[in-house]
């Protein structure tokens, strides 16, 4: 969710860039007219006009998500407050349109068409936030999208538990969320894969661990023929409950999550290099060492 809008943004000047390549390979055809290929180009510039509405609808949409101070239920009346004011602007430039035509002294048949054909194009920008106008279709969409990683269930133990006088087995489970599907999401965007190879400067101060002699000396982070990935992991409990009520510590989650340590010391705590790894049960963490010890560990490597 994060990192929607710079992967938006680099959607937007690969668009640039294919836009004036197709339109300089246009004017370099040579049985192709400078009027046809100013309205091709025209053509393209008002669709990829049409694509930069829709992104900054999604990153606005993500934006408002990532936000825990927001409640989803909010999210839905933003994005119809912001369709009615997309549809009142699209209806003034209409309006103001066709009244400037008039003024002019242009005849009623031009103007006619001119209207059908604003109707035609500002149909697609009137409700631009319509897809993302309910929880469903907005939950729908971020899991489909191409930077989405969901959670999956693993099973890592089976349990007796007994309720009414019946016993029945019941698999303990926690939600992981892929390091690799995660990786693979980060390193799409172009600026942060140019981040994570910066060169580090040498400094005889210790600011990171990347300073240290260990780091240094380390079989795998001191082959510099090797890019190799610094995952540093946490650990973190989370109430669910009231605090002030009883049994508040039986009801309590156990986060894991990590930082990419290889990019520049100014992103290292940043809100947006902490990603998410593991959700379980703390009692489940607490029943075995062994299992605490090496739940996190096998999350990082198994996938």
């Amino acid at each position: 969710m994060r990192h929607v809008k710079r992967f938006h943004a680099s959607l937007a000047d690969n668009t640039e860039e294919h836009f004036s390549q197709s339109q300089n390979e246009s004017s370099d055809c040579p049985g192709s007219s400078p009027s046809s290929a100013n309205s091709v180009a025209a053509e393209e510039d008002v669709n990829n006009m049409y694509s930069n509405v829709r992104d900054e609808a999604v990153t606005l949409v993500a934006q408002l998500r990532a936000n825990s101070a927001i409640p989803y239920s909010v999210i839905p009346s933003v994005v119809d407050s912001f369709n009615n004011m997309s549809e009142s602007l699209t209806s003034v430039m209409q309006l103001e349109t066709v009244s400037a035509l008039q003024t002019a002294g242009i005849c009623s048949d031009v103007i006619d068409s001119v209207k059908q054909h604003l109707d035609m194009k500002f149909c697609e920008i009137n409700r631009p936030l319509d897809f993302l106008s309910t929880r469903y279709k907005q939950d729908s969409y971020f899991d489909n999208h191409p930077l989405a990683v969901n959670p999956e269930s693993v099973v890592f133990g089976v349990e007796t538990q007994s309720s009414g006088g019946a016993s029945r087995l019941s698999y303990e489970t926690f939600q992981y969320v892929s390091v690799q599907q995660t990786l693979k999401s980060l390193m799409q965007n172009r600026f942060y894969v140019e981040a994570s190879l910066h060169d580090r400067c040498e400094s005889d101060l210790l600011q990171d661990f990347a300073d240290g002699d260990r780091y240094k000396t380390h079989p795998l982070f001191s082959d510099t023929s090797k890019f190799s990935l610094m995952i540093q992991l946490f650990y973190d409990g989370l109430g669910v409950t009231n605090p002030l009520r009883g049994h508040s510590s039986l009801h309590n989650v156990g986060v894991f999550f990590y930082s990419i340590r290889n990019l520049p010391l100014q992103y290292n705590s940043c809100l947006a290099n902490i990603h998410l790894l593991a959700l379980c049960y703390s009692q489940d963490l607490s029943k075995s060492v062994q299992l605490s010890e090496n739940v996190p560990f096998m999350l990082a490597y198994a996938k």
